[in-house]
């Protein structure tokens, strides 16, 4: 199901950074501001706590990142703060960056497998998937112990499944079906 609140923040930061001819650089600044919050746990509790005013949760923001984001990004982060929606930051990023690659062209690919994909294997996968569809191509590896196995490709409207869980579903039902057909 989509989600309203991170496409419509998403698509007003994305519509800004048209108009400023700044999409990519919006990308990478939202990139490092995620990273950065990321590995400080400091950081993360404070701009979550409801103890800290807005304001200053704000400070900190410009303090820490006016060197390495614009000033529409350090904005946009004050609007997300004000209006208590920093909890949705994963979200909304990854709403700008869907825009991003569609406008772009870059292909985005989901790649669900049990275990990390190595980078070794990531960088063939990303290289074949470039010459098979003759774009640039994005690919977040979402883990799912689920799949026990293999792969299973998201890209577009489109899933190729080779992971060992389709495959044992696949034996199940054909077993069902013979069972269904022999007659005692």
């Amino acid at each position: 199901m989509p989600d309203s609140v991170a496409e419509n923040y998403a698509t007003a930061l994305f519509e800004t950074a048209v108009d400023k001819n700044r999409t990519e650089t919006y990308m990478q600044q939202l990139q490092a501001f995620m990273e950065t919050i990321s590995i400080s746990s400091d950081l993360i509790k404070a701009l979550m706590s409801p103890v800290i005013s807005m304001d200053e949760k704000k400070r900190v923001i410009r303090r820490i990142f006016s060197d390495i984001c614009d000033e529409e990004i350090i904005n946009f982060i004050d609007i997300i703060i004000k209006n208590r929606r920093l909890n949705r930051l994963d979200d909304i990023v990854k709403q700008y960056a869907h825009l991003y690659h569609r406008h772009a062209g870059i292909l985005e690919v989901r790649a669900i497998t049990a275990r990390p994909l190595n980078p070794d294997i990531m960088a063939m996968l990303k290289e074949q998937l470039e010459k098979t569809y003759d774009k640039s191509a994005y690919i977040e590896n979402i883990i799912d112990p689920s799949i026990i196995g293999g792969l299973r490709l998201e890209i577009d409207d489109r899933t190729i499944d080779r992971s060992i869980a389709s495959r044992l579903s696949a034996i199940k039902s054909a077993a069902r079906r013979l069972a269904a057909n022999i007659s005692i």
